[in-house]
């Protein structure tokens, strides 16, 4: 008679002898031995005893069984001292010379509905081995193992498939996010892995789990699908068309000793199988619709199904529309708008979703000078492109991840020439780059107390200049302004009162909105009745001049930019050149 030694991987081992002719050995219950960690399969391997041999056969497993180290297939002959591996098991057969000792369990002869009962092999529960008197197959089990303090070297991810075979990936973090794009943790550029396909997470125990994303393709390990689990040593983990093996903390595992390279990139993937499905439905739709125009006879009849035809293209329509914007597509996006709008030529809903992709078509042109002019350090050319993004176009969100370290340098830049030529006193350029500070930051307080020095001996230039140069005069420090007070200086330009100033400063931001919306002629009547409380407001006169470039007014542009500073003149220089028109 023969016995099977059975050995997990932490060296427990487990005796069962083989009184019957065939043994299944697998994860799932029904088998004669159940052997529970997920890298065996449900229903593994079968031991067959035949004419004084015995044999170990493959039930077309995931990971196979290993006779001897080499992987065998299909049934395969064993004998006393031969090692077979199932998973993280370690099977010995040996030839039962005693009879069962009371540290073994014994497996009685089968009776009656004895089929489906197991041997379960799992570390779950404490060891016990007995001698039942019960008909049933007798429970063979392992001592608890309590779970390792968290070794120093963390668990990897090492591909075993064809394609990145030998790639390794280290789970040195808490959350280790895999997907095919850049942002993620691990990147596996493979047209099977979505964007965000799984993340990878440990707990403070020193577990690991794989989560999916709700990637397209999913996350198997040891072939069967998963939305969380636990990973052992020794999984096998598929994303999409790339196998992984994970490789626990502390275990030896050498790729080019222990690796077996596969090929997973076969069948259909499921968001292949997705699209093909909604092709199906697609074309069954389809077929219905012309039968229907077939069968259905009659005007009533065919304009039903016309009306059907015309909705269903549609909404498909409508889908890709919404694909092509949330793309970024906007080229896409116009066009399918176009097709929607032959269909329905009042949707009022279709024809603000192509507005929006003309608009951000113009938008990314701008956003990339931006981009370019921050990437070569050009301070005043990202500041000029910045200042002409809306602030509902998404690539003003884009900019503004970098917006905060351009404003500051540039405001950094030119206040410290602004006073380096207040020191040498040069007042008159001095106030060039507090216009420049002031044009992306109002109260920015050392460019205005720049502006008030240099304006008390240069009064005369001080009232030609910005606006926002005289509020600063108007809103000084007491100190400040008792000097102003005295009679050798001239009177400070008094306040619009505060109604008024409310009224300016809204005048002035629906200008801005109807400028941003393209309504041109609304946005400059709007900056001029502006100018008629504020006559030298830079933000009323800049939105005149910048719509007078848009309607291909050059005198009006050319009006604005003889009302402007230096900056304000170089952004509204910037537009008119965008739209053919020349100015000084």
């Amino acid at each position: 008679m023969y016995k099977l030694i059975i050995e997990d991987d932490e060296g427990k081992t487990t005796v069962v002898h083989l009184i019957r002719d065939e043994l299944t050995i697998g994860r799932k219950e029904g088998n004669m031995v159940r052997l529970t960690e997920r890298n065996v399969s449900r229903r593994h391997a079968k031991l067959v005893r035949s004419n004084g041999a015995v044999y170990i056969e493959d039930l077309q497993s995931y990971n196979g069984i290993k006779v001897n180290g080499d992987r065998i297939a299909g049934r395969a002959p064993i004998a006393e001292g031969d090692r077979i591996q199932i998973g993280d098991y370690q099977l010995a057969l040996k030839v039962d010379k005693t009879a069962p000792g009371p540290t073994t369990a014994s497996v009685p002869e089968p009776v009656a509905g004895a089929d489906d009962k197991t041997i379960p092999f799992s570390r779950d529960e404490p060891t016990k081995t007995t001698q039942r008197a019960a008909p049933d197959a007798p429970t063979v089990a392992s001592p608890i193992v309590a779970a390792p303090p968290e070794p120093a070297v963390p668990g990897r991810l090492v591909v075993v498939s064809s394609n990145f075979a030998g790639t390794e990936f280290v789970l040195d973090k808490p959350q280790v996010q895999i997907g095919r794009t850049q942002e993620n943790d691990v990147v596996i550029n493979h047209r099977s892995i979505s964007r965000h396909h799984a993340k990878v997470l440990r707990d403070g125990g020193g577990r690991y789990h794989v989560l999916d994303l709700g990637s397209a393709n999913g996350v198997r390990v040891n072939g069967e699908e998963y939305s969380k689990v636990e990973l052992r040593k020794g999984d096998l983990v598929d994303l999409g068309h790339v196998r992984l093996r994970f490789v626990a903390p502390g275990e030896d595992f050498v790729f080019e000793r222990d690796a077996q390279v596969v090929d997973v990139e076969t069948g259909v993937d499921r968001g292949k199988m997705i699209l093909l499905a909604g092709i199906g439905a697609l074309v069954a739709v389809l077929a219905i619709v012309l039968l229907v125009k077939l069968v259905g006879g009659g005007r009533a009849g065919g304009e039903s199904v016309r009306a059907t035809e015309v909705q269903s293209q549609s909404a498909r329509l409508g889908a890709d529309l919404d694909a092509a914007l949330k793309a970024e597509d906007w080229d896409g996006a116009v066009a399918k708008a176009d097709e929607a709008l032959k269909l329905d030529p009042g949707s009022e809903a279709v024809r603000n979703k192509r507005a929006r992709a003309q608009a951000e078509k113009k938008n990314q042109v701008i956003y990339d000078q931006y981009s370019a002019a921050a990437r070569g350090n050009d301070l005043e050319g990202a500041v000029t492109r910045y200042q002409e993004l809306p602030d509902d176009s998404v690539y003003h969100a884009k900019a503004q991840e970098s917006w905060s370290v351009i404003r500051t340098a540039y405001i950094k830049e030119h206040v410290a020439k602004a006073r380096s030529l207040e020191n040498a006193g040069r007042c008159e350029e001095a106030r060039k780059h507090v216009e420049a500070v002031l044009f992306v930051d109002e109260g920015n307080a050392e460019a205005q107390a720049v502006a008030e020095r240099c304006g008390q001996g240069q009064p005369k230039r001080r009232e030609a200049s910005r606006p926002s140069l005289q509020r600063a005069a108007v809103v000084s420090p007491p100190s400040v302004r008792a000097h102003e007070e005295r009679p050798a200086a001239p009177p400070a330009i008094a306040p619009a009162p505060a109604r008024e100033t409310a009224n300016v400063d809204q005048e002035v931001s629906d200008a801005q909105d109807d400028y941003v919306h393209g309504n041109y002629p609304s946005a400059i009547d709007k900056a001029r009745r502006a100018l008629h409380v504020s006559a030298g407001n830079p933000k009323a006169w800049r939105i005149i001049g910048a719509s007078s470039c848009f309607l291909k007014d050059k005198g009006g542009a050319v009006s604005a930019w003889n009302k402007l500073g230096p900056m304000d003149r170089q952004f509204l220089k910037y537009v008119c050149q965008r739209n053919a028109i020349t100015i000084p």
